[in-house]
Order: C-alpha cells, then structure tokens, then sequence
C-alpha cells in the first residue's frame, strides 16, 4: 500500500508543476494531457466521492523543481519558460469509519520567462483582453496555495465539501515594472447514492477570481506604448497608449458534475463536467469602467473501465473536452470629468476548443514485484478563432499518437520504475485570414508567430526514473526525475526537467 500511495503522489507532484509550463496553451497541452490519470478525475469532481478513493489514511511532503525553456515561445503571452521551486505538503486522513478529511498546503516561486504582449498572467483564463506591451520581460513569481475537505457517510448516502484558495504575486523590476496579484477561491458541494458497487454522485461547485495588474515606467524617457487588446491583433485605440497602466480581472463562474465511481479497484468509471465562466475586465485608469467581459463554457466527459484477468490488468479510458468563449466590448462616449458614459456594446470575438483524448494502460505482472506498464495512445485538438470586424478567422486542428512504456522492479530495498514516452503530432491550417493586419508590424508578427506554432508538427521523447524506498512499515521516501526534449517543425526545439522528492508516511 505504501508503494501504491507513493506512486500516486509522486505522479500528482510532478503534474502540478507541469501545469504552469507555456505549454498549457492551444493544443500543445495535449501532449501532457494524455498521460495524465484521468481515473483520478471523477473523485477531483465531487468531494463526497472522496470517501473511496483510498483504502487507508496517508501524508505526504514533497520539494518539487521545474524547469522549462523553448527556442520560440509556444504562445508570446506565456512567455518561453520557467524555473520554479516549491515545497507541498497534504493528508487523507480516516478520522472514523464514516468520516474523511483531507488537507494539504503548497508553496512555489521562481521565475517566468520572456513574457510579452501581456500585462497580465493566467492568460489562457483571461484572453482575449488584456493589456500588453512589446518589450515585456521575464516575472518574478510566488504562488500560494491551501485546500482542505471533508466527506462523510451514512447507509447509501455519502456527501461532501471542498475549499480550495489560491494566491499568487508576480513582478518585474525593471520597465514596464508589473505588480501582478491574484486571488482564486473554490468551493465545492457534493452527494453520492450507493448502487450495487458504484457510487453515483452530483456536485456543485463556484469560483471566485480576481486579478490585479499595476504597471508603471521609472524611465522618464521611455517610449512603451501600452495596448488595450481585444482578440486577434485588434486594438481598442481609444484606451491605448500610456495612459491605460491598471487593470483588473473579476471573475465569477460555477460547475456541475455528475459522477460515476466504483467502490474497489476493478468496474467503470466516469464523469459528466458543465463549467460556466464570467470574466471582466476593469480599467482602473478610467474611473474603474469594464471595458469588456467574456463569457466561457466548458462541457466535459469522460468514461473507462478496468478489469483484471491473471497477470493483465488493463483500463481503457476516454475524455472529450469543448469550451467556446465569447467576448464582449463595452463602449462609451464623450468623458465629463472622470465619467465615462455607457452608450452600447458590441459582440465580435468567438473562439471555440475541441480536445479528445484516448488511451489504454495495461499492466503486465511479469513475475512478483515486477510489473510492465504499457500506455499507448492518441489525442485530437481543433482551435477555432473569429473576430467580426475586421473580419479575422483562425482555424487549426492536431492529431497525434503516444506510447508510454515503464518496467517497476525491486533492487533490493529499492523500487525502481524508470520510463520511457515518445509522442508524435501533426497539425494542419484549416483557415488563416487576418484582414488588415501587416504581418511585418509588431503586432502582426505576434499574432502570426503564435499561429505557426499551433499549426507546426512537434515530435517528442521523455524519460523519467522514479524510486521509492520503505524507511519503515509506515514511511517511505520517494524521488522521481522526468525530463523531455520537443522539436518543433520549423521552429527549434524545447525542453522541460522535473525532479520531485519527499516522503509518505
């Protein structure tokens, strides 16, 4: 049980750090996507599933460091790379046989690198407004991070809550200095109905977000004009220049689920995810109008099955994944004083996400305490970008195939799983037209560089070592390290390291 428990948190280490890399953006995500445990998910969803998702208490400590770096950013906006630290700790504890908690804490700092066209961070979550500049620069960043929850059980019935705060401060000390702070809040509300050896369950779920953006120039003599960005290269004129220095993110969204979990190791799985999302954009400069809001809708499903039968175990699993955001721009007339007068709005950006993901781990036991693992896989993502006026369109899609393969064996007191991943995607341009943007003008050149990278075929191989050791009958130390190389077509290559150590007691 140990080594089962130290594996799972050595993997969920290792995708938290992951998750701030650039390439969580338009569709190069997908490459790390698919090896992610989605198995996990339908517990993630609902709190009161939580209750089953392991068999005996547990902590954990762990000092995580990430590194990435890219020839060419993937996305200007998210900058080429990162070099992170950080230290998490969290607990699943059975307080009694009807009650669970859990809790944990984590802390992260470090640098991202080579930002711009953007005064902000989150950009996925933000876009398409937002202040942004030509020179940028790299960020000093602290993240901070609490969750804790509580599921209990009575009969049939289970039920559940979950909190989650997260707070983050990201500057730079030189021109354009950024002061950027964020506050993220969750809270989660679950049921669960026992059903033979499956729990179905609801949940419901809301988000708080907010962001605030300070920016400020020391130079005296500085030329940086600043953009009031409203998708595609368009500009809102009005609003730009160095006037337009503070702006601020508020975001309120709300999510339900529908969960499907076995009780035990073997039997399907699944979840069915809505999230719905209202992101404001405020400028603190003009007398705090919102200048523009964009509304997001998420719809997510995912399903698989696991069985065993003598030395296989093999569960297949699938996850289709579609959000559209729809943007809005506010406009005002003539100011009086520090008044701004509302006088209409228009509608023009649209922007639509499809991701697939497949998939069939199999477990081979080639003997005791020796086991095979093989993931092969595949995965599918389609961007789709209009802006109305000027007419602008994007389009693309990806299409690629993975294998995963990784030997765990003993090595004395030692458990070693080293691994090996190769990916291969091909991406095709399904409509490029940006009427009125030259290409050779700074932000042109932006927005047709973060098109040719969506539109690039990417090859990549990673490895990782991972080994556990058992102090005692109730602790053990653990350490991964993971690296891996991407070549973009055309476009240079990237690379990213993770190396995770701790223990779990």
């Amino acid at each position: 049980m140990i080594r089962t428990v130290a594996t799972y948190i050595l993997i969920l280490a290792s995708l938290t750090v992951v998750a701030r890399d650039a390439l969580d953006i338009r569709g190069a995500a997908v490459i790390d996507a698919a090896t992610v445990d989605v198995a996990t998910l339908p517990y993630l969803s609902n709190p009161a599933a939580m209750f089953t998702r392991f068999e005996a208490s547990r902590s954990t400590f762990n000092a995580v460091g990430s590194y990435s770096g890219a020839d060419e950013s993937l996305v200007v906006q998210e900058g080429s790379g990162h070099l992170l630290g950080g230290l998490s700790a969290d607990s699943y504890m059975r307080y009694n046989s009807s009650t669970v908690v859990w809790g944990g804490a984590k802390f992260s700092t470090g640098q991202l690198r080579n930002l711009k066209w953007t005064e902000s961070i989150d950009y996925d979550r933000i876009a398409p407004y937002v202040l942004g500049d030509s020179v940028g620069g790299n960020l000093s960043e602290r993240r901070y991070s609490f969750y804790g929850g509580y599921a209990g059980r009575s009969g049939r019935w289970g039920w559940g809550a979950k909190a989650s705060y997260q707070a983050s401060i990201d500057y730079r000390d030189r021109d354009p200095r950024d002061k950027i702070v964020v506050s993220d809040l969750n809270v989660d509300l679950g049921v669960t109905r026992t059903l033979g050896n499956y729990d179905l369950g609801a949940a419901l779920g809301l988000n708080v977000y907010n962001q605030d953006c300070d920016l400020e120039f020391y130079n005296p003599v500085n030329n940086i004009r600043v953009y009031v960005f409203t998708g595609l290269g368009t500009v809102y004129n009005r609003f730009s220049g160095n006037s337009a220095e503070n702006a601020a993110y508020d975001g309120l969204g709300y999510r339900m689920a529908l969960t499907l979990t076995p009780i035990g190791g073997d039997g399907a799985w699944g979840a069915i995810r809505y999230r719905h999302d209202y992101m404001k954009q405020i400028l603190r400069d003009f007398n705090n109008i919102t200048l523009s809001h964009a509304t997001s809708y998420h719809c997510e499903g995912e399903a698989g099955w696991k069985g065993s039968a003598q030395r296989l175990t093999i569960a297949p699993r699938a996850m289709l994944k579609w959000r559209r955001r729809i943007g809005t721009e506010n406009l005002f007339g003539s100011s009086v004083g520090t008044d701004y007068n509302y006088i209409g709005h228009h509608t023009y950006y649209y922007s639509d996400c499809v991701t697939a993901l497949l998939d069939v781990p199999m477990t081979i036991a080639i003997r005791d305490n020796t086991s095979l693992d093989i993931v092969p896989g595949g995965f599918y993502f389609y961007e789709h970008e209009n802006y109305r006026t000027p007419s602008r369109d994007l389009e693309a899609d990806r299409l690629g195939v993975k294998l995963q393969a990784a030997l765990a064996f003993d090595a004395g007191s030692v458990r070693l799983r080293p691994c090996i991943e190769g990916v291969i995607d091909y991406a095709s341009s399904l409509n490029c037209k940006l009427t009125g943007l030259n290409p050779v003008s700074p932000i042109g050149e932006m927005v047709y560089h973060n098109f040719d990278m969506l539109i690039a075929d990417s090859r990549s191989l990673g490895v990782s070592l991972g080994a556990s050791y058992n102090m005692t009958h109730a602790i053990a130390l653990q350490i991964e390290a993971k690296a891996r190389r991407s070549w973009i077509s055309g476009h240079g290559k990237s690379t990213q390291a993770i190396v995770t150590a701790g223990v779990v007691f």
